[in-house]
């Protein structure tokens, strides 16, 4: 199984598929796509090197993406009854606290602090239920995720990760 958070609907999917290879093709990366009240798209990208982007490359990258998003009403109307006409979209880097949504993302933030949303609790070492960890990833396989929670390490399912995010720690950032 290879981890894919960058879309959970399928109107996600189809946007992803319309925009993916143009942005790919001007050095970005789709890095997560969301909508909301199915009226606004919030699309996330970043260089295909990992790099965020400046303010003034999401306003070109929301220029260039408008007309393809339209050309793209048809095929999202005839299958999930959504309108690009219909709703507002904007486009932004990912920030420092970055959605973890590749599995390249998940390789590159082994031994960094991770916020991990669960869509089932787990239950840790205390007996406690938990919906949400942070700690430090330890590993990625196959399947699943390690994450070092308190003293215990709690391998989390992929099918079990509502979002994942690193966590911003300020005075650990490079200078």
């Amino acid at each position: 199984m290879q981890y894919n958070a960058i879309f959970k609907l399928r109107s996600e999917e189809i946007i992803f598929n319309i925009l993916s290879a143009a942005l790919l093709s001007m050095n970005y990366e789709i890095v997560r796509i969301r909508i909301g009240n199915n009226t606004h798209v919030e699309i996330l990208v970043e260089r295909v090197t990992g790099e965020a982007i400046s303010i003034d490359e999401t306003a070109e990258i929301a220029r260039y993406i408008k007309p393809l998003l339209y050309q793209g009403n048809a095929i999202l109307l005839h299958e999930q009854n959504f309108s690009p006409a219909n709703y507002s979209y904007d486009v932004s880097s990912c920030g420092v606290e970055k959605p973890l949504t590749r599995e390249k993302d998940l390789l590159r933030a082994i031994g960094k602090r991770v916020s991990v949303k669960l869509y089932r609790s787990i239950i840790d070492q205390n007996r406690s239920k938990l919906k949400k960890l942070e700690g430090e990833l330890l590993k990625l396989t196959d399947t699943a995720i390690t994450i070092q929670y308190n003293s215990a390490e709690i391998n989390v399912p992929f099918d079990n990760i509502s979002d994942i995010i690193l966590v911003y720690i300020p005075w650990k950032t490079k200078k």
